[in-house]
């Protein structure tokens, strides 16, 4: 097999490229995380002092209907890690082999355990949430950075911030407050920085550079994307946190990292049938000269991940061929319609829906693909795929999209159906704003610099420049301190009435209004009455088509 499915050369890379990846390796050897522990002292309290550490006035909870469940779940969670062997909590955490799957799902193998001991309860597995995140709080458990974002441990932040290191989280949040970080973007800063706190121990004064670098990788692995690592790591250096010789951007250290090649993307997934993932890697290397990066990501999260065939593994331990059962396809099936969402209560514990997963039959077809390509090159070179022919578990009628199609039609018409009603106070809203920030830039250029002047309920005064006496700058004269363009305000106030305008009374796309130019608009006469229609001229989008729409 080894030999079948041998790996193709890669392209050498150009010095410049060596370069950089040798400038940040040296960099991670100057900078490295803190080592991850397997025992320290409070991993190796017992069951008694673990409840009584949790009890103490530091971890309380705030209702007792809280602390219920959080007692009641940290007991059930440390019944079932005593099963395993170790001296510490750690120990047995990673002798339970959790983290090997989708931290979505973890509670799996814990439910059924206490089920087969007779406490069987429909509330298990929330409150075996709850008590991990007591112990991770404590400190008596540090799950993988990766395993925890696939956790979507929302609760993370609170807790930390409750019961670890609350004065230099309320620190960190008014930092990223003063910088003017959107709420949302500063809730995944904060939430890093707990994973890392819980992965490393200790509060934010221990966190170093290596594990702001870590923790990024963790975030990639886990495909969580979005913003967040680099606007940590700046922040914490702007603090003081790190070394005055640490670089000044997280970039620095990715350069040694690079893309992920075909084997990394595959082995994330932790698949144990060996034959199986060899033939995943060896597909992969097929298609990867005709896919990017990003789609040969996607590719391999769908084929190797929890969608298909960690999935499969998963739920039918001991799978070893591509030829499926048909109660194992039509499992699978069902599996793949829908994905689990977890809704957080307020009283900290999760309730789970299943809900249909849209994109499901974009997924599937790669999987389709995936057989029938094997398939076909199979009677091409039957010695190296020969093997793996299988029947495809995904029928054309599996794929057929025009039922999914006049639904997204129904939801789309249905969702203009609910928003028409508020048009009317959307473009009276614009309209006002336009004309509010057109008053106050007039305002502005009629008051000499230095002066104050009042309009629309605002006193502003004039800011004078050192080099320019013309500018547009005023401040808010009440609070002193903030500065504002009003020329800017005026021309995005303009702008966003001009798009509104065109786009209800034309009714196009967004990507054809931001095609739009004055050579769009043309001129068409009448052979008749010889009037004159003015006509917008729209370059084709979506439909492939260009059109003209008459225009007042």
């Amino acid at each position: 097999m080894t030999a079948a499915f041998a790996a193709e050369r890669a392209p050498t890379p150009d010095a410049s490229d060596i370069e950089a990846t040798v400038a940040a390796e040296e960099l991670l050897r100057r900078f490295p995380p803190r080592p991850d522990e397997g025992c320290w002292p409070r991993s190796m309290l017992s069951t008694d002092e673990v409840l009584a550490l949790l009890d103490s006035p530091g971890f309380r909870a705030p209702t007792p209907q809280l602390r219920r469940n959080r007692r009641r779940g940290t007991v059930l969670l440390l019944r079932w890690l005593a099963t395993f062997p170790g001296d510490s909590w750690q120990e047995r955490w990673h002798a339970s082999g959790v983290e090997a799957h989708d931290g979505k799902r973890w509670e799996t193998a814990p439910v059924d355990w206490l089920a087969g001991q007779g406490v069987r309860s429909s509330g298990n597995e929330a409150l075996l949430g709850s008590g991990l995140l007591m112990l991770i709080c404590a400190d008596a458990l540090r799950p993988s950075m990766a395993w925890m974002y696939s956790r979507h441990l929302h609760q993370l932040t609170r807790a930390m911030q409750a019961h670890r290191d609350p004065v230099a989280l309320a620190r960190l949040r008014d930092a990223f407050t003063a910088r003017k970080v959107r709420a949302d973007l500063v809730g995944r800063c904060l939430l890093k920085i707990a994973v890392i706190m819980a992965r490393k121990g200790g509060g934010v004064a221990d966190i170093t550079v290596g594990d702001c670098v870590e923790a990024a990788d963790a975030h990639d692995e886990a495909q969580r994307h979005g913003q967040g690592s680099s606007l940590v790591y700046e922040v914490l250096r702007s603090l003081g946190q790190f070394p005055t010789d640490a670089p000044a951007h997280i970039r620095a250290f990715r350069s040694a990292k690079g893309q992920r090649s075909v084997e990394q993307l595959v082995d994330r997934y932790n698949i144990a049938c060996r034959p199986v993932r060899d033939l995943l890697v060896a597909y992969l290397k097929e298609r990867q000269p005709r896919l990017d990066y990003t789609s040969l990501e996607a590719l391999a999260r769908t084929l190797a991940g929890p969608f298909f065939w960690q999935g499969l593994e998963l739920h039918h331990p001991g799978i070893s061929s591509l030829r499926l059962a048909p109660e194992l396809v039509e499992a699978w099936k069902q599996r793949a319609a829908t994905k689990l969402r977890r809704i957080q209560q307020h009283d900290g514990t999760c309730v789970e829906l299943q809900q249909p997963r849209a994109n499901s039959k974009a997924l599937l077809l790669l999987v389709r693909a995936f057989y029938l390509d094997i398939a076909q090159w199979a009677v091409e070179d039957p010695a190296r795929w020969g093997q793996w022919a299988a029947p495809c578990p995904v029928g054309d009628a599996d794929v057929d999209r025009r039922k999914d199609k006049r639904h997204r039609k129904s939801r789309t018409d249905q969702r203009t159906r609910e928003r028409l009603p508020a048009l009317p106070l959307l473009v009276q809203h614009v309209a006002e704003q336009r004309r509010r920030a057109a008053a106050r830039l007039q305002a502005l250029l009629s008051t000499p610099p230095g002066e104050v002047f009042s309009v629309e309920g605002e006193t502003l005064r004039r800011v004078k420049l050192s080099q320019r006496t013309d500018g547009v700058w005023a401040q808010d004269y009440t609070a002193g301190a903030k500065r504002r363009n009003l020329a800017f305000e005026e021309h995005q106030a303009f702008w966003g009435w001009a798009l509104v305008e065109v786009l209800r009374h034309t009714g196009i796309r967004i990507e054809e209004l931001t095609e739009l130019t004055h050579h769009s608009i043309t001129q068409y006469r009448l052979p008749t009455t010889g009037e004159l229609v003015p006509l917008l001229q729209i370059a084709p989008s979506k439909t492939d088509e260009e059109r003209l729409l008459p225009i007042d």
